[in-house]
């Protein structure tokens, strides 16, 4: 007689033989009891997906699935008295996605012509299935669903718009609204010089702004341009005829538009023009003692602020009114003499020869009288 002593066989019951969970989520309380006999060995299958197992000592399912599944498993526990078998089904869910920007932002003030930083977009949720734009990115912005960025380089300005980004699985959706506006990149101007100094009457030489900016939208100058000159807003240049004198003055220039602004400082100094002298004879002969009369240097220049000259003969002399007069007390040769005319653009000069002469002699005599006697 062979007598073979065997283990009572294993009885497993499970706690839930139904199990549903969603990716990422987790659960530890699935458990695993025998009211039979003690175990020997363990067995599962199908293999159970990545992030569930089974702990043969805990006889715990423990739960925290990284992929979609679904799917009826075995476990099975055998000993000498025989096997027993429990099986559940699980069935691994998606979350819905939940979008959100990296940054945390949903307003992008963008400028044109400029290339962005990239937008990228966070998914905290389930894996996306399907990506939908819903409204128009600025032209030359595009939205990437491989790697989810939104990247470019915007081409057109606009004022705030609104776009979403629609994201959807088995699970349910998100959806992200971004807004954007475009702006003009801000000017930046500048001149070639700091320093202008014109003449008054005289047709001025374009100042020219020079812009390696943004398109400008509004144009301020301050102080007030002198009479004559003017602005051109359409080339950037002040022209003109100015009309009127002026001292050194500081005058500032302002470019703007919606994506800033930028200012420079120019000093405009407007001079008179030189004097231009003349006179209708430059060669003089006068006689010593004997009044000359007035004679006149005329200007055709600018307004003469001040007269002067070179030392004139003895007796001679220059008004500020640009007359020669007086009379000269003594003999000389030929010489050349210089009449100046000074104001704030300059001076102007003429040259004049002056010859003094002896008075002609003049002779006097007496006639002696005879009388013859008688």
């Amino acid at each position: 007689i062979i007598i073979t002593v065997v283990e009572p066989e294993p009885i497993l019951n499970i706690s839930d033989n139904n199990i549903t969970i969603y990716v990422g989520d987790s659960l530890e309380n699935i458990s695993v009891s025998n009211s039979g006999g003690p175990i020997a060995n363990w067995t599962i299958t199908p293999a159970l997906p990545d992030g569930i197992s089974f702990s043969e000592y805990h006889q715990v399912i423990f739960c925290s699935p990284v992929t979609v599944s679904s799917g009826i498993y075995t476990i099975s526990a055998i000993n000498s008295g025989g096997i027993s078998s429990v099986e559940f089904n699980l069935t691994v869910l998606t979350t819905p996605p939940e979008l959100s920007t990296a940054s945390s932002l949903s307003e992008f003030l963008l400028i044109r012509g400029e290339e962005i930083e990239t937008i990228s977009i966070n998914n905290s949720g389930g894996d996306v299935v399907n990506w939908s734009v819903i409204g128009d990115l600025p032209r030359g912005l595009t939205f990437n669903d491989d790697n989810q960025t939104i990247s470019g380089t915007p081409l057109d300005n606009s004022d705030w718009v609104n776009v979403s980004l629609y994201a959807e699985n088995s699970a349910g959706n998100s959806t992200l609204t971004l807004s954007f506006k475009i702006v003009e990149e801000a000017p930046s101007i500048s001149t070639f010089s700091d320093n202008y100094t014109l003449t008054r009457g005289d047709i001025t030489n374009p100042i020219s702004i020079i812009n390696s900016g943004g398109q400008v939208f509004n144009w301020t100058l301050l102080p007030e341009l002198p009479n004559g000159l003017f602005f051109d807003a359409d080339n950037f240049t002040i022209i003109g005829t100015p009309l009127v004198n002026l001292t050194t003055t500081q005058f500032s220039i302002n470019a703007s538009n919606d994506g800033g602004w930028s200012q420079i400082f120019i000093n405009v100094t407007i001079l008179e023009p030189v004097p231009e002298l003349y006179a209708i004879e430059v060669e003089f002969v006068f006689t010593r003692g004997q009044n000359i009369g007035n004679i006149s240097i005329f200007n055709n220049g600018g307004n003469v602020e001040e007269w002067d000259n070179t030392i004139l003969p003895e007796g001679l002399e220059l008004s500020q009114d640009g007359i020669l007069s007086g009379a000269p007390s003594a003999n000389s040769t030929q010489s050349n003499y210089l009449v100046y005319a000074n104001n704030s653009g300059g001076t102007g000069s003429l040259q004049i020869t002056i010859t003094i002469i002896e008075p002609v002699p003049e002779f006097t005599y007496e006639e002696e009288v005879i009388i013859p006697s008688d």
